[in-house]
């Protein structure tokens, strides 16, 4: 696999993280007033939530979909130079 494409992967990978966090903070922020029979959201789960946690996985996501963005950009100039070199 090419570095472009473990890259992308791992963005991925980070958006998922992300996605997964942002939605336990959300269930967890749930006012008592959209919880009840015909809600989603299990009052005592959303009670086990640590929000602390939750920003730390969010900032290493955010920092992992970076460090995975830097890594496709500098791949991609190294093609481009390759490409001006071989033309």
């Amino acid at each position: 696999m090419d570095a472009i494409g473990s890259s992308l992967s791992g963005m991925r990978a980070s958006l998922a993280r992300l996605d997964a966090s942002a939605a336990r903070v959300a269930r967890a922020s749930a006012s008592p007033a959209t919880t009840g029979p015909a809600s989603p959201v299990d009052p005592a789960s959303a009670a086990n939530i640590d929000l602390a946690s939750e920003m730390i996985e969010q900032l290493t996501a955010k920092l992992t979909y970076d460090a995975n963005l830097s890594v496709a950009k500098t791949a991609d100039e190294m093609q481009h130079s390759l490409i001006r070199r071989w033309a």
